[in-house]
């Protein structure tokens, strides 16, 4: 029962960063593609779906469990000092299978719950975040926490004319239209 308690603080806790809505832009990129270090190693992707929400996947073997975590997480960012420089927290789901030569056990269902620092310089992001793995099934009780560093490189920097729209073929469309006009007088 003390388990459950705790997942829902947790859960709880997780998605209200995610709500607390902040007037100050953060985020200075929109796709960013890296590798995750720390208690273990693997991939992260990252893509930024509204002004200061992402949606980050993870792939990670965690060596001190030898457990391979998959999972998508939504995360909420907020800046510190600048957009290049803030801090983020969310949450997601995610399925983890243990990897261990002796015993082989079942895969499982999880909620991940995340919170981090991370820094954007040119097209290069990096990020340090702490994420518990809660496991929803009642065969597996025991919580694992990864903590890593992730280097991505940013494929698609933000836009500053929205979120999807290319500052170049903006520019070009607006100085057509201003043609247009002149032509018209």
């Amino acid at each position: 029962m003390e388990i459950f308690a705790f997942k829902k603080t947790l859960v709880i806790f997780a998605f209200s960063g995610v709500l607390i809505p902040l007037q100050v832009q953060s985020q200075s990129y929109n796709t960013a593609l890296g590798i995750r270090w720390g208690d273990g190693i693997g991939i992260t992707a990252r893509q930024r779906i509204m002004k200061k929400t992402s949606v980050e996947g993870i792939f990670y073997q965690h060596q001190k469990t030898t457990q391979t975590i998959a999972g998508v997480m939504l995360d909420h960012h907020m800046p510190l000092l600048t957009k290049r420089l803030n801090m983020y927290a969310g949450g997601g789901f995610g399925r983890a299978f243990d990897q261990s030569e002796n015993e082989r056990s079942a895969p499982y269902n999880a909620i991940l719950v995340n919170a981090g620092l991370e820094f954007t310089i040119a097209r290069l992001n990096l990020s340090w975040d702490i994420v518990p793995v809660i496991p929803l099934s009642e065969q597996e009780n025991s919580l694992t926490t990864l903590t890593a560093f992730s280097l991505r490189y940013v494929l698609v920097k933000k836009s500053k004319n929205g979120l999807f729209q290319n500052d170049k073929n903006k520019k070009r469309h607006q100085k057509h239209k201003r043609k247009a006009k002149r032509r018209k007088k």
